[in-house]
C-alpha cells in the first residue's frame, strides 16, 4: 500500500495548508513514509516543508522500499527538506524554526502520539494548523488527540473520517 491517507483526508489537508498561504512559519510532516502526503504538501506552498522521518533500515519489514519511494517521488521538488531523524531529535534541530502547519503521521501508540502533538505544537504560530492523521482507529493517536481537545490553546477547525486539523491560537 503507498498510503493510509485517504483522498478525502489529503483534500483536506491541502485545503488546511492553502488556508494558511499568507500566514508565517514553515510545514512539517511528522511521518513522511513514502513521501506521497510530503509531495502533496510541497505542491501546495512556496513555504519549505520539513519531512522528518528516519527510515530506520532493518528495523521492520518495508523501509528499504518505503525510503527508495520517498527519494524518488521527492528528488525533483525544491521545496522540501528531508531530516532522516526520529521525530525527538528532529524536534531539538527544528527548535528555532516557526510552522505555519505540522501534519502528524508517525508512530501511532499514544506515548509517540501524545508526544509529538505536544512537542511539535509547541512550535506553531499563533492562528496556525495541527493535523493528526488516524484518530479514529488507533486507540493511543485517539487518546492523545482527548488530551489536546482538553488544552485552551488548540481548537478543532476541520475534520473527515481519521483525520483532524487542530487551529492554535
Amino acid at each position: 500500500m503507498e498510503t493510509a491517507v485517504t483522498r478525502i483526508q489529503l483534500d483536506l489537508l491541502v485545503h488546511s495548508l492553502r488556508s494558511l498561504a499568507s500566514h508565517s512559519g514553515e510545514v512539517a510532516e511528522i511521518g513522511s513514509w513514502r513521501g506521497i502526503t510530503t509531495l502533496a504538501l510541497a505542491q501546495n506552498t512556496r513555504k519549505t516543508v520539513y519531512a522528518i522521518d528516519p527510515h530506520p533500515i532493518g528495523h521492520f519489514e518495508g523501509v528499504e522500499e518505503a525510503y527508495e519511494a520517498f527519494q524518488k517521488r521527492v528528488a525533483t521538488v525544491s521545496n522540501i527538506r528531508y531530516i532522516r531523524k526520529y521525530s525527538g531529535d528532529a524536534f531539538r534541530e527544528c527548535s528555532d524554526t516557526t510552522f505555519s502547519m505540522v501534519f502528524v503521521d508517525a508512530m501511532h501508540d499514544f506515548v509517540s502520539a501524545n508526544f509529538d502533538l505536544t512537542v511539535w505544537s509547541t512550535l506553531i504560530t499563533t492562528g496556525g494548523l495541527l493535523a493528526l492523521h488516524d484518530v479514529d482507529d488507533h486507540p493511543g493517536v485517539n487518546l492523545a488527540l482527548q488530551r489536546a481537545l482538553r488544552r485552551k490553546d488548540l481548537l478543532p477547525w476541520g475534520y473527515c473520517p481519521n483525520l483532524i486539523v487542530l487551529k492554535k491560537l
